[in-house]
């Protein structure tokens, strides 16, 4: 987990871990947490295409999800930002949650944000 002030610019620490992962890990994804004001339906749409689900609600997202990263022959990286969004972040972190857990240690994950990120660490 990373934290950084707001209002700092963070592309160039994203762009760093990127090119750090591709030293170790074959599949990586970006995920920044969408920024515009939509359902939840629609949210969760977004994490399930940057996994090529097809799926519409979160648990069958969740299943789509750690069932291609348990089927690679690799670890999975994934680096998800933009915390600061105001948008169903529980519902997500448990998402993540849910996903770690059954994914057997074949997902590696960091989170990069900023106080709202903090703050479901402690939730």
């Amino acid at each position: 987990m990373l934290i950084a002030q707001s209002g700092i610019n963070r592309l160039s620490y994203i762009n760093a871990i990127k090119h750090k992962a591709h030293e170790y890990y074959a599949l990586i994804y970006r995920l920044g947490l969408p920024t515009d004001d939509m359902t939840k339906e629609e949210y969760f749409d977004e994490t399930a295409q940057l996994f090529r689900s097809r799926a519409t609600n979160s648990h069958r997202i969740k299943k789509d999800i750690i069932d291609l990263i348990n089927s690679s022959r690799e670890d999975t990286f994934l680096l998800v930002t933009d915390f600061e969004n105001d948008l169903p972040l529980d519902d997500f972190a448990k998402l993540m949650r849910a996903i770690l857990d059954q994914a057997n240690g074949r997902l590696k994950l960091i989170t990069m944000g900023g106080e709202k990120l903090a703050n479901l660490q402690t939730n």
